[in-house]
């Protein structure tokens, strides 16, 4: 029987799409900076689990996870599409890189390299074709000043955030986390199935959060500047989002119903409001492909 799988982003996450489209497997590649004093995880969520009934967070730092999912024969293969619907609305999924950081925001390539300098990145994770991204966004949603002026290219704008970023597959008939090293290795450390709720979904969240609290309005995020790492040149400052706004929003479940936490948010933030997520520039690469293509174990 089918299953819908709904994959949910928090946190200080760098989303690299694939400008080779539908002739790479690997279309999205969310790299984890190599942040101080953050940890990576997966967690299985809402009554989802993972192989052996695992449904805490599992560990993700120094590792590359691939996401394989198989749907219906019959099904036809949704447009994969995330910067529509995440970046080019009025509410963005993520901070835009090249906003803040002008004429800065490279393409470093050896970020979505099969061996990345694990002196910048912390882990890798691949998506391959058919996910549809959304957001979680109330009509009243937090605000990000882009100090973006200080930079050469860059324009000092406010942004609002979403509360929530999540990619959904639907008519899915078997999904699995493979966990590789962080190197050329198409060798799996650990394979997780990933095993859908009474419900018939499955929900996964793919964070990287620091030990600190909130943020307050009027703060800068100091966590930021580990986006600048993935770039071959930082820019001066380096420029930093400040919260202006949280969200006005009433539904204090909103975030918790996703998330799966059983204690009501007193305000709703912007999603990893202490870490927030950025959109690196588009590239080309298809040396991450092998590892989406991995069969046979």
């Amino acid at each position: 029987m089918s299953f819908s799988l709904r994959l949910n982003f928090d946190g200080l996450l760098h989303f690299v799409e694939n400008d080779l489209g539908s002739s790479s497997s690997v279309r999205l590649c969310v790299v984890f900076p190599k942040a101080l004093d953050h940890v990576a995880k997966l967690s299985a969520i809402n009554g989802t689990k993972l192989k052996d009934n695992v449904n805490d967070a599992i560990a993700i730092d120094g590792v590359r996870v691939v996401l394989q999912v198989n749907r219906g024969p019959n099904e036809p293969t949704p447009t994969f599409s995330f910067q529509g619907p995440v970046m080019n609305g009025n509410v963005k999924g993520a901070v835009p890189l090249q906003v803040i950081a002008g004429n800065y925001a490279d393409k470093n390539s050896d970020i979505v390299s099969a061996a990345p300098l694990i002196t910048k990145v912390r882990s890798q994770f691949l998506i391959g074709v058919g996910g549809s991204f959304d957001l979680y966004a109330t009509d009243s949603p937090p605000k990000l000043n882009l100090p973006g002026g200080t930079v050469p290219g860059g324009s000092n704008v406010t942004i609002d955030v979403a509360e929530g970023l999540f990619m959904g597959v639907d008519h899915v008939t078997r999904a699995r986390l493979l966990i590789l090293p962080l190197s050329d290795s198409t060798l799996p450390l650990e394979i997780y199935p990933i095993m859908p709720a009474s419900t018939g979904e499955a929900n996964l969240l793919l964070a990287q959060t620091c030990r600190t609290g909130d943020l307050s309005i009027g703060s800068k995020d100091q966590d930021f500047q580990y986006h600048y790492m993935l770039l071959d040149s930082a820019p001066p400052g380096p420029p930093l989002p400040i919260v202006e706004k949280f969200s006005g929003s009433s539904k204090d479940d909103f975030i918790g119903d996703f998330l799966g936490n059983d204690h009501p948010h007193e305000q709703i933030k912007p999603h990893g409001c202490n870490c927030a997520g950025a959109q690196g520039l588009a590239r080309p690469y298809d040396s991450l492909d092998k590892f989406m293509n991995i069969t046979g174990v």
